[in-house]
């Protein structure tokens, strides 16, 4: 800072001042002081107090300069703290969703590799499809003649048994000959049969091994109207025993 030099200003004056009046007996009489500050000394002593208030001025000013400045220094670094956690959580979120893409991207792989195994699934299911298709077609062609066929054997079954007459209570005997049997009752009734008229003679086996009774006999004959005129002759005759066949052994009442 500048010095600044002041000189106080000079007025004339007499240092000798005396008063004069009527009445001199109240009133005191002095010297003026004669002498004057230095100049060079006020001068300084100005120079130190703004030197001092200089200093104090710059002192406050860096003070406050530096507070302001720790401050913001303090808020930036606290606002760069919480960016860095917030760029790591970023990173750490980054790398999960880089995660779950993969393995979506895989779940997608497998999902299109099951997609494409369905398609060659579906395909072959059809191919089978139409080849059963095809078959059943075919079945139902077979099942319509297997029908026929069935109807027909019904038919010639029941025209067989058209033919069949079944003897019950018929004694068993060990090496019998049924043919003879049925040609003697023929002979009882009245209804002469000749062994080329009988096409079939045999015993049917009992549903129940502990039934004790004669086995059935089944006799075919070559005609219906054969066989109708052996059953009307037997009913006529109103009866037949074991006895009348020459059977030994108890006698037992024959059925046709």
């Amino acid at each position: 800072m500048s010095k600044l030099q002041r000189t106080p200003p000079k007025c004339p004056s007499n240092p000798d001042i005396s008063l004069t009046t009527s009445d001199a007996s109240y009133v005191n009489t002095r010297k003026r002081f004669s002498g004057g500050y230095d100049s060079e000394f006020l001068s300084a002593l100005i120079d130190e107090h703004f030197n001092t208030l200089d200093v104090k001025i710059k002192e406050t000013i860096t003070n406050i300069v530096t507070s302001t400045i720790s401050n913001e220094l303090a808020k930036i670094s606290h606002s760069l703290s919480s960016l860095n956690t917030t760029i790591s959580e970023l990173r750490d979120e980054n790398i999960n969703l880089k995660q779950r893409i993969t393995d979506l991207n895989n779940h997608l792989s497998e999902v299109d590799t099951t997609l494409s195994d369905l398609n060659e699934q579906s395909i072959s299911f059809d191919t089978r499809l139409k080849t059963v298709e095809s078959q059943v077609s075919k079945d139902n062609y077979l099942s319509d003649k297997l029908d026929v066929m069935e109807i027909k054997l019904a038919a010639m079954e029941q025209q067989a048994r058209d033919c069949n007459i079944e003897i019950s209570n018929l004694p068993e005997r060990r090496g019998e000959n049924l043919v003879t049997v049925i040609i003697n009752i023929g002979v009882l009734i009245n209804q002469q049969i000749q062994p080329s008229d009988i096409i079939l003679a045999h015993r049917v086996p009992h549903v129940g091994e502990n039934d004790k009774r004669p086995k059935n006999a089944i006799i075919k004959f070559k005609s219906k109207i054969l066989r109708d005129n052996f059953v009307a002759s037997y009913r006529a005759k109103k009866g037949l025993t074991s006895e009348q066949l020459s059977i030994t052994g108890s006698s037992n009442k024959i059925y046709i």
